[in-house]
C-alpha cells in the first residue's frame, strides 16, 4: 500500500506544481483587480505581465526569475541578501502598474504572499 501512495504522489507532484504556478499568476492579476479563472490565468498573464525581473533591496537590478523567488526563503535572509521579485502589468489601454508581492505579518494574511 505504502508503494502505490507513494508511486500517486510522485505522479501527482508535476500536476501540482502546475496548479501552484497558475494559483500564483492568478494572485499577481488579481492585484491589479483582474478577474482570472484556472484555465484562463496564463494566458492573461502572458498578456498583461509585459515584464518581471529581480531587484536587491537597494532596488537595482539582479540576476534571477521574478517567478520563481521564494518570498518566505528570502525573508530570512538577511535583508542585503534578499531578492525581490517585481511584475509589470500593462492594460489593454497601455497603463502600467507596477506589482511588488510582499510577505509579512498583517491584519488579513499573517502568513500568505500578498501582491501590492
Amino acid at each position: 500500500m505504502a508503494a502505490v501512495l507513494s508511486f500517486a504522489a510522485l505522479q501527482l507532484k508535476p500536476l501540482q506544481n502546475k496548479n501552484k504556478e497558475i494559483e500564483k499568476k492568478q494572485y499577481i492579476l488579481k492585484s491589479v483587480n483582474i478577474a482570472s479563472t484556472p484555465e484562463n490565468a496564463e494566458n492573461l498573464y502572458k498578456q498583461m505581465i509585459i515584464e518581471s525581473y529581480v531587484v536587491n533591496t537597494k532596488g537595482e537590478k539582479v540576476e534571477g526569475d521574478a517567478f520563481t523567488v521564494d518570498m518566505t526563503k528570502e525573508t530570512v535572509k538577511a535583508p542585503e541578501k534578499r531578492k525581490l521579485p517585481v511584475y509589470i502589468f500593462q492594460n489593454k489601454e497601455g497603463e502600467q502598474k507596477i506589482i511588488i508581492p510582499v510577505r509579512g505579518k498583517g491584519l488579513w494574511d499573517p502568513s500568505g504572499d500578498i501582491c501590492h
